[in-house]
């Protein structure tokens, strides 16, 4: 009677699996930070926007309010910088979500291994 084949390796298997599906969890979850940032990003970007027609509706008017055009200025260049700031983030967020991918790739690679064994 032949021997039933058994695999001494499942519990290591089952760790590969569990490290694998560990990463796809961490690459989600950055993935979802970037789409968070990306989504400020274009909320930012919308208000420059509309504080740039602000101020050009502003100076069609003939008559210039220093103060409001002052304050509107400000508030533009506040805008700017925090969609800098945005901007670095996601890069910073991109360049982590690579790192994770590699992670992830190698995790199911060793998994793969294992399951060809």
């Amino acid at each position: 009677m032949a021997k039933r084949f058994q695999f001494r390796f499942e519990t290591l298997l089952k760790v590969r699996r569990q490290r694998e599906d560990q990463h796809k969890r961490i690459v989600a979850q950055r993935l979802a930070q970037i789409a968070e940032v990306q989504g400020e990003l274009a909320k930012l970007e919308r208000l420059t926007g509309e504080g740039m027609e602000a101020i050009r509706n502003v100076q069609r008017t003939g008559r210039i309010d220093l103060q409001q055009a002052m304050a509107q200025r400000g508030w533009v260049a506040h805008l700017h910088k925090a969609a800098l700031d945005a901007r670095a983030r996601l890069g910073g967020l991109e360049a982590r979500l690579a790192q994770e991918r590699a992670a992830l790739a190698e995790a199911a690679t060793q998994r793969r291994i294992l399951e060809k064994l």
